[in-house]
């Protein structure tokens, strides 16, 4: 998308309802706490300017409301308004949070639309990379035609993700009015005393160049496709079946591995890491109201044969979790076991002795559910952190999938998302289909007009097997799915429109690659006789769109022409395809393929259907 231009409207300082009492004004950092890095978390809620009726409010009223509620949510959240002294502590003197309002020259849709996690770090108040001694920013920004975004940058030296989405749901509840709210607990130091930090670095890993963001969601069913992959490699017995998370965690360090060959480097050391959320391994468990750096990292060793299948990962990166345990956290409470291990990592890491792929998810924090009184958000962004080789999972709005946000160098950034086995997981095959027939009774050939849909198929093309024959059968059935209910649904509602729109979406942001079919065979085009002869050939002129293949019948009736639109550089590769150029004859002039007889099935079943019976 084109740069988003941001103007700055105001600043004001929030500061808590009530002052916080003297016994509370010196905050102690944990031990976690200290070894956090020195960013802030940033998140970014948008609320679309399509709310109800009888809960529209102006941008002055919003504003208003936001900044007392947040006010209030400042009293029980006291550290939050005071500053971080020497590394070691919040002095809670009420210095209070900028609180930034903002005109965004754009439409709320293009920015939820495109989701440039670059542009997201214009909608949140503070520098991510930059953590000084503020705790909490805020920028509340108004878009120029109408929807608002609450940005939101929290230190990471008093919070872990957790404490930050509990703390927008808190100021949430507050601000609709809820009377019921619960106050955070603060344990953290008193469970994991500060220590002597002398010779270790908390920066290290923050990086501010060479770094690319991008985000990508992974479909429910992709996903469970994943899980019964990844089952293969489990005692089915005596262990359930992968997590989404482990999974999918599972399925992008193996494109990574593959995709930049990071086990060609010998001499380096590769690490699968996730992060823990340690509130649920103490005895009690703690509650996600227990604010702080509650959590740790699970470290799984991997060796150079897991880069491909990764059939035997799930159960190690599931041992390596399992052992986050109530036994750790006793150890990491009582002894500098864990000081010494993260010096030494730290330095590995300087001295580029090893190469890690972190996870942390922050799938299940009910994010969604930050409704300060008007809506829920359309979406919630994660804009671009500053690390290289990390992974951050969050649901979808919809339930049916998670967003992954993965940080890779540049150049390794252009290797992934080029593997061929990733891009698998974004690809929609369309079919058009005649309508005519399908209706309660069919429509003779002279009805004129668009009487045609689309079928969508996306092919499960990353499972093993034989591929073609499930992709076959994956479109038949989407086919068959357009018919005379289909239509009744067509003519009656608004469903379909609501699709396009979703669909149109996803395009545009990159959710998927849509690739389309449209079959003009069995169309009489070569009786078309003006009087002096049938034509000797018809052609069809190149389309405007990407990714489509236009299918006609030859003249002689033996074979399909195949008019390919694709981009030059997916064309060169396209049409050098072996196994393409065994069925079909390239015409090099105007880029058609011709399926010559008894191989036209066994074609069209590779190029994703077929469909000459349709």
């Amino acid at each position: 998308m084109e740069k988003v231009e941001v103007e700055f409207v105001s600043r004001k300082t929030i500061k808590p309802s009530s002052p916080t009492p003297h016994h509370l004004l010196h905050y102690q950092l944990s031990f976690l706490d200290q070894i956090s890095p020195p960013v802030y978390i940033p998140l970014v809620l948008f609320y679309s300017a399509e709310t109800n009726r009888e809960t529209r409010l102006d941008r002055a009223d919003i504003s208003t409301r936001l900044k007392s509620s947040l006010s209030e949510t400042l009293t029980r959240y006291y550290p939050l308004s005071g500053r971080l002294r020497d590394k070691l502590a919040v002095e809670c003197t009420d210095e209070g949070v900028p609180f930034l309002e903002t005109r965004v020259m754009c439409r709320l849709s293009d920015m939820v639309q495109n989701q440039d996690t670059l542009e997201l770090r214009k909608l949140v108040p503070f520098a991510i990379n930059a953590a000084d001694d503020v705790i909490l920013g805020v920028q509340f920004n108004v878009f120029e035609y109408g929807g608002i975004a609450v940005g939101i940058c929290l230190s990471h030296k008093v919070a872990d993700g957790l404490s930050v989405f509990v703390f927008v749901r808190t100021w949430a509840a507050i601000c609709r009015g809820e009377v019921n709210v619960v106050s955070p607990e603060f344990l953290s130091a008193t469970l994991f005393p500060p220590k002597d930090l002398s010779g270790y670095e908390p920066s290290t890993g923050i990086v501010t160049e060479n770094i690319v963001s991008k985000r990508f969601v992974f479909k429910s069913n992709g996903i469970e496709l994943l899980k019964a992959k990844y089952s293969a490699g489990i005692d089915s017995l005596n262990q359930r079946p992968p997590t989404r998370v482990e999974a999918l965690s599972t399925f992008i360090w193996s494109r990574f591995a593959s995709s930049t060959q990071v086990f060609s480097q010998a001499a380096k050391l590769c690490f699968l890491v996730h992060a823990v959320n340690l509130r649920t391994k103490f005895d009690p468990p703690l509650t996600e109201h227990s604010f702080g750096n509650l959590y740790r990292v699970a470290i799984t060793f991997l060796s150079p044969g897991m880069n491909g299948g990764c059939g035997d990962l799930v159960p190690r990166v599931r041992e390596t979790i399992a052992g986050i345990d109530r036994a750790y956290v006793e150890r990491l409470r009582e002894g500098d076991e864990h000081l010494s291990f993260i010096n030494q990592a730290s330095e590995m890491y300087r001295e580029g002795e090893m190469i890690s792929l972190n996870v942390t998810s922050w799938c299940r924090f009910s994010i969604y559910e930050a409704d300060f009184g008007w809506e829920k958000p359309t979406w919630v962004g994660s804009p671009a952190l500053p690390y290289r080789n990390l992974v951050v999972l969050m649901d979808m709005k919809s339930g049916d999938g998670i967003e992954a946000y993965i940080h890779l160098k540049e150049e390794d950034m252009v290797k992934f998302e080029s593997d061929e086995e990733l891009q698998k997981f974004f690809l929609s095959v369309l079919h058009a289909v005649n309508l005519c027939t399908q209706m309660d009774r069919a429509l003779s050939k002279l009805h004129f007009g668009n009487i045609s849909r689309t079928a969508g198929t996306r092919p499960n093309t990353y499972i093993s097997g034989n591929v073609g024959c499930k992709i076959v059968s994956q479109v038949r059935d989407a086919i068959r799915q357009v018919n005379v209910e289909y239509v009744k649904k067509l003519q009656q509602g608004d469903g379909h429109l609501n699709s396009m729109r979703e669909r149109g979406e996803k395009i545009s942001k990159g959710d998927f690659v849509s690739f389309s079919f449209t079959r003009l065979c069995r169309f009489p085009i070569y009786k078309a006789n003006f009087g002096w002869a049938k034509p000797v050939w018809v052609g069809s002129a190149s389309l405007t769109f990407k990714n489509l293949i236009v299918f006609l019948d030859t003249k002689s009736g033996d074979g399909f022409e195949a008019w390919a639109n694709l981009k030059a550089k997916d064309m060169a590769k396209f049409e050098n395809d072996k196994e393409l150029l065994a069925y079909a004859s390239p015409n090099i002039n105007v880029k058609s393929y011709i399926l010559q007889g008894e191989g036209i099935f066994h074609a069209s079943a590779a190029l994703c259907g077929n469909t000459t019976e349709r």
